[in-house]
């Protein structure tokens, strides 16, 4: 308990020689992709935004739900990453998925995104597995109302009549989705109104013989999602209350434990409230406040399948900010706190996760900068300590060093894991034994078991501006975790529903440390033609069993290169090369080569090694009337290459994506609170 009391403590003291602070310039390692970009590479959801993400990971069995990995913070089985929204922490995840699709934001209206790949206290929060920011576009005098609709389609993909008596060739729809925002804005305010709807059937084979039996309508997601957004200058400062609703009906989400695609219709609602209030020119008070609420209601379905949960989380802060000289110090505390309503007798039905934190930043010297953030977290008696400290070094005209360290704990109930849920009476393998499914059924072997994590990252990073328009990057990273609680599972495979139920153990006292090299460049190599190029490995230097499996699963090169032209002013053109080596999913080794049979003659191979791919995406955009409305022509996987992420998942062909964009509006400048910090 000293132990853990000493650390942030130390930190707090050190950072009060610091540099100037991160929170205003963003945490370190954090990429910050721009509206311009999400425009240019035509993304179509929310979610397909970290494509765009250098250092980030992605795993997908159906394209439209992503699990990710920052960084190399964690594993695939480790969903931990922080999702927050123009500073409110939302609550998106559904067991080990968090789907950024399910917020409610419309793309059109996005300002900016900002993906860290380093652990840093980053609004109120200690983001140890990374985390995902995004700014809405700033407010302005007037009304504004944008729109867009996209519709993809998938050559190659066999369709829905190749197993029915209407056989024929086709091309497979994507989609329609479509959103719209309305805005008004006034100088003492603004008001925004958005709905987002989004379709996504699945029609590959390797999933639609595993998910075609279970419910009883076509397999897919539709989710509608309307937000209001209401932003006010009081008090000599800024508040801004968000409500949003999100409703995804026929929602199959893949359960690794249990197999298949579980049919959910899920029902999530947000309650948000933030801003700051000046106590004087050079201190002010800020405030977030949210309360997120999911519900996995049954969907009919032939196996009388139901999660029976809701879970209700707040979460807030309170933090008092000033700047003393060069420096910025700030303190603050939180908390977090979780209620599963279900009918399962559980010993205790809620989590309480209580934090204090602080930060001070400033210059050394005009060369030096420095920064340091620390938080306690105090969960059922149990304490957790992590730190954070870093500077740059801008050592000659054009160069700059900067360096991170961090040291993490974090407390079982912190990531509010399924397994802290099972262990207090809440069964998710109950429902088995009264469904109507062939043998083999999934089960758990053992009692769940939590533990507290414990992590050690330092990250380095020197870059080089060569010119006005070009500059090149080079970094390393390690990451060393101790403590992990990871499923050990056994896959077997049921070929009367192509399913591959689970032996489910808990591998506790796993660890791993691994070392990673980063290289990049971007620049103007042409008055309207941009590059960008980024390159990572990472390489296990130690690691127990378990862990060991579960970083093979993540391909250990991955480059990314991307190209923008605007060639005249109302028409550009936008490519981008992904290269991703090979991944071995091992506890996928049981089934390696089985079979499943769509038709008498069409048979699908699952394979526990997902191999390498190349893929290049390109797309050509066209304004009209005075820039007002836009048309897209998004080619993904121009190659046809055989690009899967997953050894069940689908396989992604080509796929053309059209898309319109209406921009109407009549604003003038923007609004902004007296004072308002730079963020």
């Amino acid at each position: 308990m000293k132990g853990c009391l000493a650390i942030p403590l130390l930190a707090i003291v050190a950072g009060l020689f610091g540099a100037e602070h991160e929170g205003r310039q963003g945490c370190p390692g954090v990429q910050t992709i721009r509206a311009e970009n999400i425009a240019a590479a035509g993304i179509t959801r929310v979610a397909d935004i970290l494509l765009l993400a250098d250092n980030w990971d992605l795993n997908t069995t159906d394209g439209f739900s992503w699990r990710a990995v920052a960084g190399g913070l964690d594993t695939w089985q480790q969903q931990h990453w922080d999702v927050f929204l123009n500073g409110h922490k939302l609550d998106r995840k559904l067991f080990d998925v968090i789907n950024l699709n399910l917020m409610g934001v419309a793309l059109e209206e996005i300002d900016s995104v900002q993906v860290g790949t380093v652990p840093c206290l980053h609004q109120g929060e200690f983001t140890a597995a990374g985390f995902v920011h995004i700014f809405t576009s700033q407010s302005a005098l007037g009304l504004r109302m944008t729109g867009s609709i996209d519709m993809g389609n998938e050559t190659g993909d066999p369709g829905p009549y190749l197993y029915t008596e209407f056989a024929t060739q086709n091309v497979d729809r994507i989609g329609p989705s479509g959103e719209l925002t309305l805005m008004a804005g006034r100088p003492g305010g603004y008001e925004r109104a958005t709905v987002v709807v989004q379709q996504h059937p699945f029609t590959d084979g390797a999933m639609y013989r595993r998910t075609s039996g279970l419910g009883y309508h076509w397999p897919g997601i539709f989710s509608v999602a309307p937000t209001v957004t209401i932003g006010r200058r009081r008090w000599a400062g800024w508040q801004e209350l968000r409500l949003a609703y999100s409703h995804s009906l026929y929602h199959y989400q893949l359960s690794e434990q249990l197999g298949f695609e579980t049919p959910l219709d899920v029902i999530t609602a947000d309650a948000g409230l933030s801003g700051w209030i000046p106590i004087s020119d050079r201190t002010l008070w800020r405030y977030r406040w949210n309360y997120s609420s999911n519900d996995l209601v049954e969907l009919p379905n032939r196996l009388a399948f139901d999660y029976d949960w809701r879970m209700a989380h707040s979460a807030g802060n309170l933090e008092v900010t000033s700047i003393v000289g060069s420096q910025e110090l700030g303190i603050g505390a939180g908390l977090d706190h979780y209620r599963l309503f279900t009918q399962a007798d559980l010993g205790d039905d809620d989590l309480l996760h209580i934090k204090a934190y602080a930060f001070a930043a400033g210059n050394l010297r005009s060369d030096w900068d420095y920064h340091s953030g620390a938080m306690l977290a105090l969960t059922s008696g149990e304490a957790a300590g992590s730190v954070t400290a870093g500077g740059s070094w801008r050592s000659l005209a054009g160069h700059h060093l900067s360096m991170t360290w961090s040291l993490s704990q974090r407390l079982p109930e912190a990531g509010n894991s399924p397994w802290i849920w099972m262990r207090r009476g809440y069964d998710l393998y109950s429902w088995v034994g009264t469904a109507d499914l062939d043998e083999p059924l999934p089960r758990l072997e053992g009692e769940p078991k939590v533990a507290t994590r414990r992590q050690l990252t330092a990250d380095l990073t020197w870059h080089h501006q060569l010119s006005r328009d070009l500059s090149w990057a080079a970094g390393a990273s390690y990451r060393r975790a101790t403590g992990l609680v990871l499923d050990r599972r056994e896959i077997r495979f049921n070929p009367a529903n192509c399913h591959f139920p689970a032996i489910t153990a808990i591998a506790t006292g796993e660890s791993f440390e691994v070392l990673g090299v980063r290289l990049a460049g971007s620049g103007r190599i042409a008055p309207n033609l941009k590059f960008h190029l980024a390159y990572r490995s990472w390489a296990v230097v130690n690691a127990t069993p378990t862990a060991r499996d579960e970083w093979r699963k993540i391909p250990r090169h991955k480059l990314t290169a991307r190209l923008t032209w605007n060639a005249v002013p109302n028409l550009s053109l936008w490519a981008m090369l992904t290269k991703v080596s090979t991944a071995t999913w091992e506890d996928y080794q049981p089934v390696d080569g089985v079979t499943c049979r769509l038709t008498p003659n069409d048979v699908i191979t699952y394979r526990a090694k997902v191999p390498s791919w190349t893929s290049l995406d390109v797309q050509i955009r066209k304004w009209f009337w005075r820039r007002r409305l836009s048309g897209s022509l998004l080619l993904r996987n121009l190659l046809d290459s055989d690009v899967r992420y997953h050894p069940i998942g689908g396989t992604f062909h080509l796929t053309l994506f059209i898309k319109i964009h209406l921009f109407l509006d009549n604003t003038n400048g923007r609004i902004a609170a007296p004072g308002e910090p730079d963020e």
